[in-house]
């Protein structure tokens, strides 16, 4: 790509998103510019590949947004909203600014689930 340096590359906006079917992760740099890595489901090893600067200028393509990006982005909005549906709708214990128990649980479990698909992608 014409302008593009490893310097811009690693130093931009990084996202991955894991395709465990293809066994690969789409780096996505500053919503613009992509790299795929075969072999490997770890999208934080893929990020600091990234990053370090571990890759062929070759490899960076314009990003497009394919059906496993779409769905990942569908599935973090969705959990997203409800994560914020949760702490919306959910009691105060009176006088501190804490939530309950099982708020706190609930809360925790669909926060991992987030950091989960991030990381690891989309269960199959």
């Amino acid at each position: 790509m014409r302008g593009v340096t490893k310097d811009v590359i690693s130093k931009g906006s990084l996202k991955a998103y894991v395709n465990r079917k293809e066994n690969s992760v789409k780096v996505v740099i500053n919503d613009e510019f992509e790299i795929v890595l075969e072999g490997t489901t770890d999208g934080i090893g893929a990020k600091k590949i990234i990053r370090s600067g571990y890759f062929e200028l070759g490899d960076v393509q314009a990003f497009y947004e394919d059906v496993n990006t779409k769905l990942i982005k569908g599935e973090l909005k969705r959990l997203s909203q409800k994560l914020s549906d949760m702490y919306e709708n959910a009691e105060k214990i009176p006088g501190f600014f804490m939530y309950s128990k099982d708020v706190e649980r609930n809360t925790e479990e669909v926060a991992f689930e987030i950091t989960n698909i991030k990381s690891h992608g989309i269960p199959e």
